[in-house]
């Protein structure tokens, strides 16, 4: 598994233990990848715990405030995955809703859609939390348990440096994006004005459908174009961007958002 991502170009990759807790850091180092050590809290699934040394258990908000004093930070994953009989009983949202702390939610779990029930895709629980207040960033994970989950959802890091504090760093900033396929050609914010550019490597399309999303979900803009931009009104909350290449892969941008009404969970 270690090597398949290798070779499809992934600078890091956290391997997380469902009921166990391993040094990937040797594993890292024989296949020339950066390895982050991680869990999946399993007494009730729905936490990841990033960045950590150690196993960890106790309550959910518990795992949450452990990971962090570990130099780590959490992940809410999968929130519309139905829990199947035999399995962890997964967090249901109410109970997300009451938790503290965590850095974003898993809005793209494309290993739902092969083989469980549910939704891999979350971007309904990410509006309701940014529409609620709460800044929380929007991750895309493969969830990998076999050879074909392998490469179909990741984040690209806009980094200072290579080391897991650079990393983390770029991470609770909202320097980043999650993909299913498409890469970010381009993006600025001046003057209240979003413009991006998006793009599907080795395509001569460039036909993408862009969706400027805010409060509660709302499409505020959307058009079908090789760029796109949104001027931000003073009655926006936040705005995020969704574009869709015509082959389907897809990218979803951070929150721009008002300091006044949107508030960091991260500690």
């Amino acid at each position: 598994m270690v090597s398949l991502y290798k070779e499809a170009g992934y600078d890091a990759l956290m391997i997380a233990g469902q009921g166990s807790f391993s040094d990937t850091s040797l594993l890292g180092k024989e296949f020339g990848i950066m390895t982050i050590n991680g869990i999946e809290y399993v007494e009730r699934d729905g936490i990841l715990c990033v960045g950590i040394n150690r196993f960890i258990t106790g309550s959910p908000q518990q795992a949450i405030d452990d990971c962090a004093a570990q130099g780590g930070f959490t992940i809410l994953c999968h929130p519309n995955w139905l829990s199947e009989e035999g399995l962890p009983p997964a967090l249901t949202k109410e109970e997300m809703k009451l938790l503290i702390g965590y850095t974003g939610i898993e809005i793209l779990t494309p290993a739902i859609f092969n083989r469980f029930w549910g939704s891999g895709l979350a971007t309904d629980f990410w509006d309701e939390l940014l529409t609620q207040g709460k800044l929380v960033w929007g991750f895309a994970g493969d969830d990998a348990h076999t050879f074909f989950d392998v490469d179909r959802g990741w984040n690209v890091l806009y980094s200072n440096g290579s080391k897991y504090d650079d990393l983390k760093e770029a991470i609770i900033r909202g320097s980043f994006y999650a993909s299913s396929g498409l890469w970010l050609k381009g993006f600025s914010f001046e003057n209240y004005r979003i413009s991006l550019e998006a793009n599907f490597p080795l395509t001569c399309s460039n036909k993408i459908h862009y969706r400027f999303i805010g409060k509660g979900g709302k499409t505020l803009y959307e058009c079908i174009s090789r760029k796109a931009e949104y001027h931000l009104k003073p009655s926006d909350q936040y705005v995020r961007v969704e574009a869709v290449s015509e082959n389907g892969a897809m990218l979803w941008t951070q929150p721009i958002y008002n300091n006044e009404t949107l508030n960091p969970l991260i500690g």
